[in-house]
């Protein structure tokens, strides 16, 4: 900041004291109700502490990419306005994978495709895929058991372990699980074998849970009993099932081969 001092102003007679003999003194500017200060230049205030507003939020339960818009209003006047982008995913993510529809007897494979996010733990995901079939609806005017429209098959331990959907069959069972581990940015696919066995509509609930405490060695899959999950992601697949395709006739009508004519011109000499 510059400060200009100026002048005392003068009077048109010399004072009388100014008469009488002093002692020589420097020369001063005396500090007179006449001085005045005046401002040339200033340097801008500092700017005040960046303090912007926070306003806490729950992320919404579907996925995608939602855009967040933020106005400053004071009384009746409008201050402007701000957007941003908020993508909201998991860190894994499961889609389907399943036929459209499935006919009695048919033997498939059928799941989910995962894929990992990209800022996924640098130590990778250990994860548990575990499927389960609804069973059947009751008919309303039979007292008997609906048969399953679909089986899963796994080991024979497995099964017995997981419960039979069917007398006899160690090997069928209705529910069943895969332990794997990915890391970012990973695709895979996870599959169950699968057999249609009666015309319905089968329902399969798949979930993908996720260890929070598991460790980078390759037995963590002996101990994943011990480990604590947290459900990352679950979907519905639903697998028509209809009644055994019969026998079709195609008959195939062979054309003849092309019959490709070749003429020769000739030239008649006439005298």
């Amino acid at each position: 900041m510059q400060i200009a001092i100026q002048e005392p102003l003068r009077h048109s007679q010399p004072h009388p004291a100014r008469l009488a003999p002093r002692a020589p003194f420097p020369r001063l500017h005396p500090i007179t109700p006449n001085h005045k200060a005046t401002s040339t230049s200033s340097p801008p205030p500092p700017p005040r502490p960046a303090c912007p507003p926070a306003s806490p939020w729950q992320l919404p339960d579907n996925l995608g990419v939602f855009e967040l818009r933020a106005y400053a209003v004071s009384g009746a006047r409008f201050g402007g306005a701000a957007t941003a982008e908020q993508t909201v995913r998991r860190l894994v993510s499961a889609s389907a994978a399943a036929p459209r529809v499935a006919r009695v007897g048919d033997r498939f494979h059928f799941g989910v495709v995962l894929t990992a996010a990209p800022d996924a733990p640098a130590a990778g995901l250990h994860l548990r895929v575990e499927i389960s079939l609804a069973p059947p609806a009751k008919p309303a005017d039979s007292d008997a058991a609906a048969a399953w429209p679909l089986v899963l098959h796994v080991g024979a331990a497995a099964g017995a372990a997981a419960g039979t959907a069917a007398e006899g069959a160690a090997a069928v069972a209705a529910s069943d699980e895969r332990l794997l581990m990915m890391t970012a940015s990973e695709t895979v696919e996870v599959s169950f074998e699968a057999e249609a066995a009666a015309v319905g509509e089968a329902v399969a609930v798949v979930r993908v849970w996720q260890a929070l405490d598991a460790s980078g060695s390759d037995a963590w899959r002996e101990i994943a009993s011990e480990f604590r999950w947290r459900e990352s992601d679950a979907l519905e697949l639903r697998v028509p099932v209809m009644g055994s395709q019969p026998e079709v006739t195609l008959a195939t009508v062979t054309p003849p081969l092309p019959l490709t004519l070749t003429l020769t011109p000739t030239s008649t000499l006439t005298r």
